[in-house]
């Protein structure tokens, strides 16, 4: 019997355009429709407005770890570095992505700079969309990381996100889609 070929999704959008609403809701619907669902979301944390922080969520368990704070400059080496991660919270996130393997839809929100430059960050992640041991994979990635990761995977669709886009409608046609193809 010869191997089920896995489909792969990149979901992409300049920052705050709504990547990550988009895979709670598609997490959301999909869990709705009893589809299995697996992977990390990485919300943000918000004050007065102003994101402060980013967690990341256990798509199987729910279970949340705060990964990162905005702290500009925190790092002396790099200046610009805006973000200080919590490595405790990224490790266990790659604990979670090597449970993921086997998933009908697996969900990474999301691959950048760490991954894709530095080979750091969700490695797991890496090691599981290299292998193929996913029905579908939606993973999020910026823009000016495309090429990178089309070069890596061979993408079946893309879905770009852009300000003011309307959820509902894609996470309906996503949904379908992956309902079709099951």
């Amino acid at each position: 019997m010869a191997a089920q070929k896995s489909d792969l999704t990149i979901i992409s959008g300049q920052k705050n355009a709504g990547k990550t609403k988009l895979c709670l809701r598609l997490v959301e619907k999909l869990q709705q429709d009893s589809i299995q669902v697996n992977g990390l979301v990485s919300p943000g944390l918000y004050q007065e407005g102003h994101k402060v922080g980013i967690l990341v969520r256990d798509i199987a368990t729910g279970e949340e770890k705060p990964m990162a704070v905005f702290d500009p400059g925190w790092d002396p080496e790099v200046p610009e570095r805006e973000w200080r991660f919590n490595m405790g919270a990224v490790e266990w996130g790659n604990e979670c992505l090597i449970k993921a393997a086997h998933s009908d839809v697996l969900i990474i929100d999301e691959l950048g700079f760490l991954e894709m430059e530095q080979n750091r960050g969700w490695t797991a992640g890496l090691g599981l969309l290299d292998s193929g041991d996913y029905k579908h994979a939606l993973i999020v990635i910026r823009p000016d990381l495309l090429e990178t990761a089309c070069k890596r995977w061979k993408p079946n669709h893309f879905v770009a996100v852009q300000e003011n886009f309307d959820t509902e409608e894609l996470v309906d046609k996503i949904c379908d889609y992956l309902r079709e193809s099951a």
